[in-house]
């Protein structure tokens, strides 16, 4: 049963602006380490940035919370199977409200193009689609 679902669009330009401006502050601040090493291996920095970002708001988006809530970027990472598949991991406390919430997996799909990157999210009930 689907808890909620989420989407967000992200202006690639706007997103070049802050990273001109916060070039490492930026990037550390919204991806984790691992998520910062997908990125960098790739040949769009720009676009796999904007898209990991769109993802997290969608992610927060479908569970119904905000970054004023105690919750931080850093509690939500999207990592990459071998297939190429987004998989979202929540830590911290988002972890754990998430769990209060009833939420037991959240699917994502991100995609990215010269102008914008895009995100959806779907939080899904406790046992229902999980592997």
């Amino acid at each position: 049963m689907t808890f909620g679902i989420g989407v967000d669009v992200v202006d690639l330009p706007r997103i070049a602006k802050v990273l001109e401006r916060f070039p490492q502050r930026f990037p550390e601040r919204i991806l984790s380490p691992r998520e910062m090493d997908y990125c960098q291996r790739g040949r769009n920095f720009l676009g796999a940035l904007a898209g990991r970002f769109a993802a997290k708001e969608a992610v927060m988006k479908a569970l119904g919370v905000g970054l004023g809530q105690g919750i931080s970027w850093q509690d939500i990472e999207i990592l990459n199977e071998n297939t190429g598949r987004p998989v979202v991991y929540l830590h911290g406390g988002l972890k754990t409200m998430a769990a209060k919430l009833g939420v037991g997996t959240i699917l994502i799909s991100i995609s990215h193009g010269e102008v914008c990157a895009v995100a959806q999210a779907l939080a899904l009930r406790s046992g229902v689609g999980e592997i």
